[in-house]
C-alpha cells in the first residue's frame, strides 16, 4: 500500500467521480482507476461502486476512506512541524549578483534578534541545480536566457525540480558614475564599439554565457579581447567605480544602484532577454523564511 493509493482514494471519494478526481489530482481519469483497482487488489476488497454517473464509496470502502483521511492528516501535520523546524533555517544558492547578495543583507539585518540562522552559497547553475536537488540549498536563484528556458527547464523537470521566474530583464551597459557617457539616456551598437570593458566569468546557462553571444550579435567580440575578467562582484563595482571601463548586464533594480556609484544605460539595439528566477523541488512547499525572502525580493527589483 503507497500513499498515493490513499489520496487517491479520498479524492475519488469527495470527488465522486474518478473523472473530477483526475482533474483535482493533474492526471488522467485511467490512471486513477487504475490506482484504485491496484489498492482493490492489494486489500482484497471493492472499495467504489462504480456507476454510470460515478462512483460512490461501498461498505468497506467507507471504513478504509476514514482511515486514509486520518493518515493523510498525520502525514500533513508531520510535513508541518517539517515546515517549522526548516523555517528558522534558510539555506540559499544564487549565481554571483550583486543585486541578489545586497537584498540577502538587508534580509539579514531585517532578522536580526531572532533564532536563525542562513546560508548562502554562490556559484554555478550547475552548482547550484546540485545544491537544491541534494537539499543542501531550499531554494537557489538564477539567470535564464530566453533562448535557453526551454531546454534548461528540460533538464531541470528530470532532476524533479522547477524553476519559477521572477523578472524578466533586457540588456543595459553599467558604468561608473564618473564615466564620461554615465549621463547617456542610451546607447548604440556603434557607440558600444567605441568602449573598454569589464566581464563576467562564463558559466554555461548563466547571464555570462548568453552575454558572449549578445556580444557576438552585437559585433563587439574584439573589443572583449582586452576586458577584464573576474567572478568577484566586488572587483567588477570597483573598476567600474574608478576606471572607464563598462559592463554588459541585465538591469534588475535601479535602486540597488544607489548603494554604489553605477549608472545603468540601455542599449537601444537589445532584443534579448533574461529569466531571474528561482529552482525548487518540485511540489515541496518552501519554509516561512524562504517565502519571506521572496517577498523582499519582489518588492526590491
Amino acid at each position: 500500500m503507497e500513499l498515493k493509493q490513499l489520496e487517491y482514494l479520498v479524492t475519488a471519494a469527495e470527488a465522486g467521480s474518478f473523472s473530477n478526481a483526475s482533474e483535482v489530482l493533474y492526471t488522467t481519469p485511467s490512471n486513477v482507476s487504475k490506482v484504485i483497482k491496484k489498492l482493490e487488489k492489494s486489500l482484497q476488497m471493492t472499495l467504489f461502486t462504480r456507476r454510470g454517473t460515478g462512483v460512490c464509496l461501498t461498505a468497506e470502502g467507507e471504513k478504509v476512506y476514514k482511515h486514509a483521511l486520518e493518515i493523510i492528516k498525520r502525514i500533513d501535520h508531520i510535513e508541518t512541524i517539517n515546515r517549522e523546524k526548516k523555517s528558522q533555517f534558510l539555506s540559499i544558492s544564487m549565481n554571483p549578483s550583486n543585486c541578489l547578495a545586497t537584498i540577502f543583507a538587508r534580509f539579514c539585518k531585517q532578522q536580526e534578534g531572532k533564532a536563525i540562522s542562513f546560508r548562502m552559497l554562490e556559484g554555478s547553475v550547475n552548482e547550484i541545480i546540485s545544491n537544491v536537488e541534494k537539499d543542501i540549498s531550499e531554494i537557489g536563484f538564477i539567470y535564464v536566457a530566453d533562448k535557453q528556458k526551454v531546454i534548461f527547464e528540460h533538464i531541470l523537470k528530470r532532476k524533479k525540480l522547477e524553476f519559477v521566474t521572477i523578472k524578466e530583464s533586457s540588456l543595459s551597459l553599467e558604468v561608473g558614475e564618473n564615466n564620461p557617457i554615465a549621463k547617456k539616456t542610451d546607447i548604440t551598437a556603434d557607440q558600444l564599439k567605441e568602449l573598454q570593458y569589464i566581464k563576467h566569468y562564463e558559466d554555461a546557462y548563466s547571464r555570462s554565457h548568453h552575454l558572449q553571444r549578445t556580444i557576438e550579435e552585437l559585433g563587439i567580440s574584439k573589443n572583449l579581447d582586452n576586458a577584464v575578467t573576474t567572478n568577484s562582484d566586488y572587483a567588477l563595482i570597483r573598476t567600474l567605480e574608478h576606471t572607464n571601463r563598462v559592463y554588459l548586464s541585465y538591469r534588475l533594480n535601479s535602486e540597488i544602484e544607489k548603494d554604489f556609484s553605477i549608472r545603468s544605460i540601455p542599449i537601444k539595439c537589445s532584443d534579448g532577454k533574461i529569466h531571474l528566477g528561482y529552482v525548487k523541488r518540485e511540489k515541496e512547499i518552501l519554509s516561512h523564511l524562504a517565502e519571506q525572502f521572496l517577498e523582499l525580493i519582489l518588492s526590491e527589483i
